[in-house]
């Protein structure tokens, strides 16, 4: 990916891709194809794949995209990580709640939409999951902000 194309690119993979993996790959001799900061030594590959989803009903097309790998320093993949995890949270809430509905339904096979709700929200532990979940995504974005931002108070 040229240089230029991959500052253009690197918001829209964040966005366009479900899923990410930062894979540690220290590479002392390219620098950050996102800020092109020639001081700013790759140490980070990350791999946008998956299968695109629709961002009102959440479902996902049949074709999973393209793999894109970018090679980014540090800081570009922290920000990739907070900023992916804040844009498909609602995604992955909603497919993690498919499957639990699944795992139910085949435990009762004749449960009807009020049981399986009820069975659900009477899962204490998995409703904290899911809060747990979120609240390290709003941590993680906290520090990120404060940890890159200088305040004048």
């Amino acid at each position: 990916i040229q240089s230029r194309r991959t500052i253009e690119t690197f918001p829209c993979a964040v966005a366009k891709y479900p899923l990410l993996d930062i894979i540690n790959q220290p590479q002392r001799h390219l620098h950050c194809q996102v800020t092109e900061d020639k001081s700013q030594s790759v140490s980070h590959t990350l791999r946008f794949h998956g299968n695109q989803y629709d961002g009102d009903t959440l479902k996902a097309s049949d074709t999973p995209l393209q793999i894109l790998e970018i090679f980014v320093c540090e800081t570009i993949a922290a920000l990739a990580q907070t900023a992916h995890q804040l844009k498909h949270h609602v995604y992955h809430m909603f497919c993690h709640a498919q499957q639990k509905v699944a795992e139910l339904q085949a435990l009762n096979p004749t449960a009807d939409a009020t049981e399986l709700i009820s069975a659900i929200c009477g899962d204490s532990a998995w409703l904290q999951e899911l809060f747990d979940r979120f609240d390290s995504i709003m941590q993680q974005a906290d520090l990120y902000i404060f940890s890159n931002v200088e305040i004048a108070w």
